[in-house]
């Protein structure tokens, strides 16, 4: 499958002495995985550090300050499973990844959607401003 976003990121690794490790991490619609380095082509799977199906991520939150000498973090939550503390080269490079994997997270679409909702009552109930947006509205929202 083709990768929609792939380069090197830092990956804080687990136990009590954990450290970073430059990983290459790839992201297809279906699946989040690690390796070592970049792999060559795609027979190269076997050299899979680690993986996560895309529809077991929860979250993604970017991290501001450092983390354990680390700037640019994010943390990746997967469901029933673990969190991951990530680094990128850059403060760009990481709102990229951390916007593409919220990308594949219906909840998150859910999440905006409802604040924005949340902001047009507020507009409507406190300011007396009517947006004039009906065509854009669900039906089950649409007045009259």
């Amino acid at each position: 499958m083709e990768a929609v976003l792939e380069g090197y990121l830092e990956k804080e690794g687990g136990g009590p002495f954990s450290r970073w490790q430059k990983r290459w991490f790839r992201l297809t619609p279906k699946k989040l995985s690690w390796h070592v380095n970049k792999p060559k082509d795609e027979s190269a799977a076997s050299a899979t550090q680690g993986s996560v199906d895309v529809e077991e991520i929860a979250s993604v939150e970017k991290l501001v300050g450092d983390r354990a000498g680390k700037q640019h973090c994010f943390t990746l939550h997967v469901t029933g499973k673990k969190t991951y503390q990530l680094s990128a080269g850059s403060s760009q490079e990481r709102d990229t990844w951390v916007n593409k994997l919220n990308s594949f997270n219906p909840s998150v679409a859910v999440s905006v959607y409802c604040l924005h909702w949340a902001f047009v009552s507020f507009l409507i109930s406190k300011l007396g401003f009517r947006p004039e947006f009906n065509l854009l509205l669900p039906k089950d929202r649409k007045s009259g």
